[in-house]
């Protein structure tokens, strides 16, 4: 207060002292016919008044907009605050497995805002979750629009794509951004899984092999699996070769993948098909027989044992499980398999010796008394036939595959390199399927392929 006065004083006195010195009057021209006469005090005033409302003009202006700044600022605030306490409540409730509940707050959030990016991934991530693999594609296309670089928005459009069963347009996403940064690591696998789900082997491999070659040794518990897996692949590839008709590239994967493990059984199996398929029969039997040492798998037992009858080389089959058992004489499937030859060579006699002499106790064996009930059929003993058969039938289950997986327990009737249910190789497992002995008939011989 007491400075407006001080200017105000300061101003009568400029006046006082402009009137003593300056007294008349100015014209003032307002167009070429009209003009007023003013006094040179009131001139001054006018021009003191009017730079003083060009000043207030300015200053109240730029308040007015600070004022206006300063409610926008506060509206946005809340509208964040509102978003943020809306995005903490859905998020509870996605992880108390409140579906319902947290799609609905991530469907407000998004109605607030629409590129609030973590509601759409969250929300994309439900509708994946419920099955509704379009919506959940759309709203991760949508995600990946505002972060096209970022990580986790294309990991989501990926897993909707793969659970939709669209590979190839995960395939086509994956190049595009592997163009940019083709050094990724998450996404060279993720393309490489991607091949693998749709059976594109030798593109599989590749890329496997370039995944080590730039990962190294560093983990090396993590190396042990992606080896593993590189392993399986050249399998595959020499397989696809090998069904092509291009024996030479079949060969040349099924080679590199024991040189990586020697005791990987599947291409033990694939190089002695291809010996059998150029008809170097003696070649097969000699690879299997080495390959039975190594890895100790029945399987290449059966394999021998069919190449063996199918020769008229019975003699030469019994021998070879005659040798496995000598190696490991408490292995009971051993000598079950053996009974079960015997039985197939006619041998009737020498098989019931065996199996009736078989120490069972505290071990599942169905399939031990279905073929005992069988031999005693062709005894004509009825009532111990009868009494075998209730032996294995009083069995929660029987086996009834030739063979299981060692990792996930699939049964299965047909061997393959690979688990078809678990997808890891080398893990499928001979087990006893004696269902052909209920006839009463010996087993016929298998005369192509396992």
């Amino acid at each position: 207060m007491r400075l407006w006065v001080f200017f105000l004083l300061v101003i009568i006195l400029g006046l006082g002292y402009v009137e003593f010195f300056n007294r008349g009057n100015v014209t003032i021209h307002l167009s070429a016919s009209r003009s007023v006469e003013l006094p040179i005090t009131a001139l001054f005033l006018i021009s003191l008044a009017s730079g003083g409302l060009m000043v207030l003009a300015v200053s109240g202006t730029s308040e007015i907009r600070n004022l206006f700044l300063n409610w926008r600022a506060s509206k946005i605030k809340k509208r964040e605050e509102k978003i943020q306490e809306l995005f903490t409540e859905a998020t509870n409730a996605f992880l108390s497995r409140r579906v319902k509940k947290a799609m609905d707050l991530y469907r407000r959030l998004i109605d607030l805002n629409p590129n609030h990016i973590n509601s759409l991934l969250r929300l994309g991530d439900l509708y994946r979750i419920e099955r509704d693999y379009n919506e959940a594609i759309r709203l991760h296309k949508r995600a990946r629009t505002l972060d096209e670089h970022g990580l986790e928005t294309t990991l989501s459009l990926l897993a909707d794509l793969d659970e939709a069963g669209r590979h190839e347009e995960a395939i086509y996403l994956l190049y595009g951004i592997l163009k940019r940064d083709d050094s990724n690591p998450a996404l060279l696998r993720r393309l490489r899984d991607t091949y693998i789900k749709v059976e594109q082997w030798e593109e599989a491999h590749d890329l496997q092999e370039r995944i080590l070659k730039e990962n190294g040794k560093a983990q090396h518990e993590k190396f042990d699996a992606e080896s593993s897996l590189l392993v399986g692949l050249k399998y595959e590839a020499g397989r696809r070769y090998f069904d092509k008709g291009n024996i030479e590239r079949a060969r040349k994967y099924f080679r590199e993948a024991l040189k990586l493990n020697k005791k990987f059984l599947p291409s033990y199996i694939g190089l002695g098909e291809i010996l059998i398929h150029e008809n170097n029969i003696d070649r097969a039997e000699t690879l299997w027989e080495g390959a039975f040492k190594i890895t100790g798998n029945i399987m290449l037992l059966h394999r021998l044992e069919d190449i063996y009858l199918e020769m008229d080389q019975p003699d030469r089959a019994i021998d070879i499980y005659n040798a496995a058992i000598k190696r490991d004489p408490n292995n009971h499937s051993l000598r079950l398999y053996l009974g079960r030859l015997y039985y197939r060579l006619e041998m009737i006699d020498e098989a019931f010796d065996l199996l009736l002499g078989l120490d069972t106790e505290g071990v599942r064996f169905p399939d031990l008394h279905k073929l005992l009930g069988s031999i005693y059929l062709r005894k004509d003993t009825l009532i111990s036939a009868v009494e075998e058969f209730k032996k294995a039938l009083s069995y929660d289950k029987g086996v009834v595959a030739r063979f299981q997986c060692a990792s996930c327990s699939l049964e299965t009737a047909k061997w393959s390199g690979r688990c078809p249910k678990c997808g890891l190789w080398d893990k499928l497992r001979a087990s006893l399927d004696m269902q052909e002995t209920l006839t009463g008939e010996p087993m016929p011989l298998k005369k192509n392929g396992l």
